[in-house]
């Protein structure tokens, strides 16, 4: 009888199978202490596609929207800030040469100086923020690149056929004035502060230890960049250190971390739970509770800009 029941098959929606084969038995959920992953429930995603590379942000993605898609943000807000400034001088005109007038007439005439100063001007500053917007992004697809260079030439472009109607002379006045306007916006935009919160450490060997606070700004070589940490988690072997079983100190596993994971201008996912940087000492206790690790995001400064 022994002999029939191990023997014994049965039918499943795959094929038939011995109920007593050791390789079925497996539960439907994971157990403590064991490796083995079920064939119906628990598996390892990563079987399926191991060799891919993973990224918080998805491959390809761009860290910041490019020109095409900052094109009606920017006319949009132009043609609203045109406005706004037009009937501000409207208003302070008609106010002016109205002075004479009372009653309906004046009310009238008032409203006619706001109206009309507020569509010219929102009219004017749309058309440039169009050219403006039509040259950058001509420019930035014709190099493959969106840079400051970008930002300086269309605006040089832009005065200079803005004001073409007004004669070569008119038409030199506004590509310098675009470029000087164009400059100093690249210039304010491209510095950088000397002061930076960034994560410190007094001693080593606690989390106790690490706090926020500012530094000053590091001298950046030719070969680094300067990175802003968004969020960031624990590794395991920055638990390890802190129990004496890994020797370097937890900020040296923080930067080996972030060294390791950044690819490309992207940080791989080095772990899986992030937190803000005012939360360091929550990012421990949740590593060390839940044996699991958490991950680095980072962004190019200069990429901000």
């Amino acid at each position: 009888m022994d002999t029939k029941d191990s023997n014994k098959r049965s039918f499943s929606l795959f094929g038939n199978y011995n109920l007593h084969e050791p390789a079925m038995n497996v539960p439907v959920h994971s157990t403590p202490g064991t490796n083995a992953l079920s064939p119906y429930l628990n598996f390892d995603p990563t079987v399926l596609n191991p060799s891919k590379s993973q990224f918080i942000l998805p491959e390809g993605q761009k860290e910041r929207r490019g020109r095409l898609e900052l094109m009606f943000f920017t006319i949009g807000g132009s043609v609203i800030a045109g406005s706004a400034v037009g009937s501000a001088s409207g208003l302070y005109r008609g106010l002016r040469e109205t002075r004479e007038l009372t009653g309906s007439v004046r009310t009238s005439s008032i409203i006619n100086y706001v109206s009309r100063q507020g569509a010219t001007t929102a009219s004017a500053m749309g058309t440039i923020a169009l050219i403006y917007s039509l040259f950058g992004t001509g420019i930035s697809w014709a190099r493959d690149v969106d840079d400051e260079l970008n930002t300086v030439a269309s605006g040089g472009l832009t005065g200079l056929l803005y004001r073409s109607t007004a004669g070569w002379k008119g038409a030199v006045r506004g590509s310098l004035f675009g470029l000087g306007l164009s400059s100093i916006y690249v210039k304010k935009t491209m510095s950088v502060p000397e002061k930076m919160r960034a994560v410190l450490l007094k001693g080593f060997g606690d989390r106790d230890n690490l706090y926020i606070g500012e530094t000053d700004v590091p001298k950046i070589k030719d070969d680094e960049v300067l990175v802003k940490v968004h969020a960031f988690g624990v590794n395991r072997a920055d638990t390890m250190q802190r129990k004496g079983q890994y020797p370097p100190p937890p900020v040296k596993c923080f930067q080996n971390e972030a060294i390791n994971g950044f690819l490309n201008g992207k940080l791989k996912v080095i772990t899986d739970k992030t937190w803000p940087m005012e939360q360091i000492a929550d990012a421990h206790k949740y590593m060390e509770d839940n044996l699991t690790m958490g991950k680095l995001v980072v962004t190019i400064i200069q990429d901000e800009q």
